[in-house]
């Protein structure tokens, strides 16, 4: 007589190879994860810098002059910035230049000057690679950023 033997499940070799393909698809998956969540910090940090924008102009309309700085136009219009976003803001009579940067971004400054045609300048992360830490806006004297 034959003994029958029923062997169910996975020998540990089948297991081994299993564990190697997540840890190989794994050291894939991870790095870009972090790649996009930078990249969505930058786009929060470049999208609050048009909403201030847009404040700055709503400011302008009703007092014929742009606020000196946030606080002042936080005075009025109520600005919602994104969590982890700095924002520096400088303005007069005339101009007004607005900044802004993410503290888990990849350290890219945001800029708008209204007196100046660029438009929205990018400017570099530090050589540290670091995060930013403030985002101090340029002094606007006589309409000039």
């Amino acid at each position: 007589m034959k003994k029958t033997t029923n062997k169910k499940g996975f020998t540990l070799v089948e297991l081994l190879v299993v564990v190697a393909i997540i840890g190989i698809l794994a050291s894939i998956a991870i790095p870009q994860f972090a790649a996009y969540r930078e990249r969505a910090n930058d786009a929060a940090a470049n999208s609050d810098i048009r909403t201030v924008m847009t404040a700055q102009e709503t400011y302008f309309i009703d007092n014929n002059a742009y606020a000196a700085n946030l606080t002042n136009l936080n005075a009025t219009i109520t600005v919602n910035t994104s969590t982890g976003v700095l924002i520096g803001l400088a303005g007069d009579n005339l101009a007004f230049d607005v900044t802004s940067c993410s503290t888990s971004g990849s350290g890219v400054t945001f800029e708008f000057c209204s007196s100046n045609v660029a438009g929205l300048v990018k400017n570099p992360a530090p050589a540290s690679g670091a995060a930013c830490t403030a985002a101090p806006a340029a002094a606007v004297t006589s309409g000039v950023c």
